[in-house]
């Protein structure tokens, strides 16, 4: 699924190609992803159809988003 978010990076405010970072990231639709994120799992930063980063969860603050696992 996609969906909008927004972007904290932690210790840094810009990301250049090849960086590798901290971020925190707030879904815009939580309610869409409901049960179904998991710790580890990862994703993909879209630009339209052009993937312009990845991504994997460290962990989850709402216990909403907290799917089986």
């Amino acid at each position: 699924m996609q969906t909008s978010g927004q972007q904290t990076f932690n210790a840094q405010e810009t990301v250049l190609l090849g960086d590798t970072v901290d971020a925190k990231i707030k879904i815009v639709s939580p309610d869409r992803f409901a049960g179904s994120l998991t710790e580890e799992m990862e994703f993909e930063f879209r630009e339209g159809a052009t993937v312009i980063g990845t991504g994997k969860i460290e962990y989850i603050i709402n216990d909403k988003l907290q799917g089986a696992g």
